[in-house]
């Protein structure tokens, strides 16, 4: 399918601008802050729909967020443009491997290390 190759692609560049760690980050924060809202909206006597406007206002900025995580990326030269595909890979010398895929495989050695002290 024609389709299936487009969906592919968007996951693997989303994978790679770090959007769904960023999303996922964001919902963290925006579920911490909802339940810290609810535990101090009575006890500082704030309105009844404090809750709905900081739900709401949190739901608005998880597709900014998305947006600002596919267009910018943090790093050690601060908040840059991220680079196309072509150009990211055309930067890293041939053969050798990416930081991200360097430290899957130290994650799973130590992860299979683990599971064997384990039994």
């Amino acid at each position: 399918m024609v389709g299936s190759g487009r969906i592919a692609a968007f996951v693997k560049e989303a994978r790679r601008r770090k959007v769904f760690q960023s999303v996922v980050a964001y919902v963290a924060v925006s579920l911490v802050l909802m339940e810290l809202v609810g535990n101090v909206q009575q006890a500082l006597l704030f309105p009844d729909w404090t809750s709905r406007l900081v739900t709401f206002l949190l739901m608005l900025g998880l597709p900014v967020v998305a947006v600002l995580a596919w267009v910018f990326d943090i790093g050690a030269k601060g908040v840059v443009r991220t680079a196309p595909a072509d150009e990211a890979t055309r930067d890293q010398p041939a053969g050798s491997a990416s930081q991200g895929s360097r430290r899957a495989g130290a994650v799973a050695g130590t992860t299979s290390s683990a599971r064997l002290d384990l039994k």
